[in-house]
Parts: C-alpha cells; structure tokens; sequence
C-alpha cells in the first residue's frame, strides 16, 4: 500500500557533490533539482512510486549513490502511504 519512498539528505559543508541517486531494481532515479546537493541543512526527497516502470512489489535491489565526489549523510528511509509535507 505505499505509494512514497521518502528520504532525507544534506551534505558535508566541505563536499562538492555531484548529482545524488537512487537505483531501484537498476532503475536510476536522480534528485530533480541539483541545486539542493550543496545545502547542508536537511532537505526531504520524496519519490511517487507509481510513476517508476518497475514493480515495486518486487524489490531485490536498493543504492543510494552520488555520480562524484563528496560526503552526502542519509537519514529517515521510509515508505509512505501519504507521504509527510
């Protein structure tokens, strides 16, 4: 019955980070808005799940990943039914 994978993330003040991801199945989802990655206060990324071309019933496979370098903190990995504001 979830239908939100929410997570939150900041980054280390020193970091130059490059884009941050999610990979679902193999299925990459990147954070939309990438002027966020250098922020060092906490920031939500909330994901529709019906909008990936995956099963989501079926997970076998979950990364967190940034395509650089950099020291990004994730913290409160949750699904959602309705996900918080």
């Amino acid at each position: 019955g979830a239908t939100t994978l929410v997570l939150y993330f900041r980054a280390d003040p020193k970091s130059y980070i490059w884009p941050l991801y999610v990979k679902i199945n193999g299925y990459m989802i990147p954070y939309p808005n990438s002027s966020y990655l250098s922020k060092t206060s906490w920031t939500q990324w909330a994901i529709p799940l019906a909008d990936l071309p995956i099963r989501t019933w079926s997970v076998t496979t979950f990364n967190i990943g940034l395509d650089g370098v950099g020291t990004m903190y994730i913290d409160d990995i949750r699904l959602y039914r309705v996900p918080p504001q």
